[in-house]
């Protein structure tokens, strides 16, 4: 008897050819399926479970990397921050200047949106 409906998951899969061994009526039939049926559930559990440990360390890897980079960037930002700062001081008037500049631009294009 064919189902209608095909299984959308591995899990609904293995559940329906649970249900289908279990309604069969020839006991050979039955064996077979049961013993390919148990290996099949058994690969699709040692499958997931390396694939979970696969994605762990991957997660630990990249929250690693990210660490390690989020220091570098922020001892960078640090200095250019720094170097900006230095600058401003020493001669603001530029940046004023093109902080005026750039107000002006900027009330310009929000005035013309009609």
């Amino acid at each position: 008897m064919a189902r209608s409906n095909k299984p959308k998951t591995m899990s609904d899969a293995i559940d329906a050819l649970d249900e289908a061994m279990n309604s069969q009526a020839a006991p050979d039939l039955n064996a077979t399926v049961s013993a390919g049926f148990d290996d099949l559930k058994s690969a699709f559990r040692e499958n997931t479970q390396a694939g979970a440990e696969y994605a762990s360390r991957m997660i630990d890897s990249a929250k690693r990397e990210l660490s390690d980079n989020f220091d570098e960037v922020s001892k960078r930002a640090k200095i250019a921050a720094d170097d900006v700062d230095r600058s401003v001081r020493a001669n603001p008037w530029p940046f004023i200047g093109g902080a005026a500049v750039g107000m002006l631009a900027l009330g310009f294009l929000i005035g013309r949106r009609d």
